[in-house]
């Protein structure tokens, strides 16, 4: 099986794509164990999130940063690319590194929390 043979289901927890300038997004795909997240890079292995959008997370000058991998998985991106502004970019977060608040506010599966 290809890349393009794997259909990947997305399931928005949250965020929506109202414009190309803001469009950040916390999503599941069935992995127990990791979530993904559309934000803004700002070094290696991190990016940044507006406050709004995770008020559960202390913020620094109306940013939230978290650490996540940079997702190079092509089936993965192509999955989110709707999703994904030109200046984001799609991190693979464990569900360990996730700040408690956030990973029990957006999570519904009882298995996450």
């Amino acid at each position: 099986m290809t890349c393009h043979d794997r259909k990947i289901e997305v399931r928005v927890l949250r965020g929506s794509c109202a414009d190309d300038e803001t469009c950040p997004a916390i999503t599941d795909i069935g992995d127990p164990a990791v979530l993904y997240f559309v934000g803004e890079p700002t070094g290696p292995g991190t990016f940044r999130l507006p406050a709004s959008f995770a008020p559960e997370l202390p913020a620094v000058d109306g940013w939230v940063h978290l650490r996540g991998a940079l997702c190079s998985d092509q089936a993965l991106t192509a999955a989110h690319a709707g999703r994904v502004a030109d200046h984001e970019r799609l991190y693979q977060v464990p569900l360990h590194q996730i700040p408690d608040a956030l990973r029990v506010a957006v999570s519904t599966d009882d298995d996450r929390s």
